[in-house]
């Protein structure tokens, strides 16, 4: 069905168009139904999540869901055939997922400027390997001529977004329309019945149609694969094309595509860090190395972690000094460089969050009883001071698309107010400087429950979130346990509203992990860091959560075997 010039195409370019693929037939009927509709309006929304759609006048950009006879005839076995012949056999049976096919529309606007409507990826937590979704896919009903309503594709930014993803992969999102990145664009112009398939990292857009009087219509859908794509160790010969463009090992030998810490070494070395985690003592100010053994009764009483620049940065607080926040960097897992980043002086840090949407990178520090949100976009420079909370015991930064919440939008604060450990509540607002002053609920805890940490992360895409929290139990006749912690989750399908009860998170590590912070993300994968007690101190670890389990569990990574798969899983190798 597909050509070696198609598969070459989506590859170096990252999609690919098959010309006349759907029928005349089917294509006259879905069209003719949906002109119907036009006349009607009915059910036009803008893309926003259930209960944050927001109705458009006639002749205004928008999409709407359909799930007719008519619509679904358009996908073939001939285009079925296409998703699998680019997905392989080991993947499994493809479904349409994210809520089926939209109409996407693009009425006759004469009177308008003909532009770009917004370069973008169809994610809003893009992760290098695809999560939630595999390839897009347009099947145009109408034919599309110049300015009149094109698909706008950047070909070629899947690689160099991939690249951008090696070296700091929470910057895409502001990253998507800098031409660096993106590239220069092409309009495509399609004709009835031609079907459009692009790779999940893509640079895109539509564009307003100022040409042509009748509306556009195109429909919308999004593929997934039966099984998680992990091309791994694969030789090259025995992948499948979406295999291939999502191999870091493939990208790097054909595109010359840095892979995520390229000098990370699987040897003896790094083995040793895994077995025996990594600490710093304060007589150390520039370098530590895993392994070395902690002054008498060291605690870490905050950390966080994030891929930045290519480097693995944590931020950590210790108990000698808690009025520090030191900043620690590795190119390796094994050799570390700290310095010293922030100073409270008089004053005790005792919780770090570390987030990134964007350009910036979010550092939430709690730090006696009140949050500061801090900004910095090198981690270098000053970090500057973006908004302040009281009365907090831990909280943490998120940013809420249209798609993740049908309650809020922007930056998202969650914290636990001091004043009821059980809770988490959040602020949100299009900045930091403008967060809503009313705070809301987001999860509410077993009254015996008190929550020591809490942060929120995407599990799949933006259509399944996890709150993770330290808890700590009350007993009647022993009170609260001395601190002692023990991690659990609550899942649900909207960032700031978890309704169910908090699940113990059961873990392979000899002593109890606390402090969990993710490092890397795929499809319904963590790879995360966390802290926890060994014989001559505290440690930090890493280790890794598959959502996709029945009974997710945190398993330790403590060999390379354990190390390599889970970077093969998250597309660092």
């Amino acid at each position: 069905m597909l050509g070696p010039e198609d598969h070459e195409h989506f590859l170096e370019h990252g999609f690919v168009i098959l010309r006349g693929l759907v029928p005349p037939g089917i294509v006259a009927r879905a069209s003719r139904e949906l002109e119907e509709w036009d006349e009607s309006e009915a059910g036009l929304f803008v893309s926003a999540g259930a209960g944050l759609e927001e109705p458009r006048p006639p002749n205004a950009v928008g999409c709407r869901a359909v799930n007719s006879e008519a619509t679904w005839d358009c996908v073939t076995e001939q285009v079925s055939g296409a998703v699998m012949e680019l997905l392989g056999e080991s993947s499994g049976l493809p479904s349409l997922v994210r809520g089926g096919l939209l109409d996407m529309r693009r009425s006759f606007q004469p009177d308008a400027e003909w532009s770009v409507i917004g370069l973008h990826v169809d994610s809003d937590y893009p992760t290098a390997m695809p999560n939630g979704w595999v390839l897009g896919m347009s099947i145009f009903l109408t034919r599309v001529r110049e300015r009149g309503g094109a698909f706008i594709a950047c070909p070629g930014s899947h690689l160099r977004y991939r690249a951008l993803m090696g070296h700091t992969p929470g910057s895409l999102k502001g990253c998507t329309a800098n031409p660096e990145h993106a590239g220069a664009w092409r309009e495509l112009v399609t004709g009835p019945g031609d079907v459009l398939l692009y790779h999940h990292l893509l640079g895109h857009s539509g564009s307003l149609n100022v040409s042509d009087p009748r509306t556009r219509h195109t429909l919308q859908g999004w593929w997934n694969s039966e099984r998680r794509i992990r091309p791994g160790a694969k030789p090259f010969r025995e992948m499948s094309t979406v295999e291939q463009s999502n191999s870091a090992r493939y990208l790097r030998r054909r595109y010359r595509v840095e892979p995520p810490l390229p000098r990370c070494a699987l040897n003896a070395r790094t083995t040793r860090t895994l077995k025996c985690g990594v600490t710093a003592t304060a007589a150390m100010a520039l370098t530590h190395r895993a392994g070395l053994k902690a002054a008498a009764g060291e605690g870490l009483l905050a950390h966080a972690v994030i891929h930045n620049e290519g480097l693995i940065d944590r931020f950590f607080v210790e108990a000698a000094r808690p009025s520090v926040v030191c900043r620690s960097s590795s190119h390796n897992l094994v050799d570390w460089d700290v310095t010293d980043l922030l100073r409270f002086e008089g004053e005790r840090v005792h919780s770090l969050s570390c987030f990134q949407w964007g350009l910036d990178v979010i550092l939430v520090v709690c730090v006696n009883g009140r949050l500061e949100v801090r900004s910095s976009r090198d981690l270098r420079r000053e970090w500057e001071l973006r908004h302040k909370l009281a009365d907090a015991a831990a909280g943490a930064a998120f940013y809420n698309s249209v798609n993740a919440s049908r309650a809020a939008r922007g930056d998202v604060l969650f914290f636990v107010p001091a004043w009821d450990e059980s809770r988490v509540l959040y602020h949100h607002g299009e900045g930091w400087h403008d967060l809503s002053v009313q705070a809301a609920t987001a999860f509410r805890a077993a009254p015996d429950q008190r929550l020591r940490d809490a942060f929120v992360q995407s599990v799949l895409a933006e259509g399944r979130f996890a709150l993770i929290a330290d808890v700590c139990e009350r007993t009647v006749d022993k009170g609260e346990s001395e601190g002692r912690t023990r991690p659990a989750f609550v899942i649900s399908d909207d960032s700031v509203d978890y309704n169910g009860a908090l699940h113990m998170l059961d873990f392979t590590a000899p002593t109890v992990p606390r402090q969990i912070r993710v490092y890397a993300r795929a499809n319904q994968y963590w790879l995360v860091s966390y802290c926890r007690a060994h014989a001559d101190g505290d440690r930090l670890f890493w280790g890794s959560i598959d959502w996709q389990e029945t009974t997710p569990i945190l398993r330790e990574i403590n060999d390379n075997y354990a190390l390599k798969e889970a970077m093969f899983i998250t597309g660092m190798r």
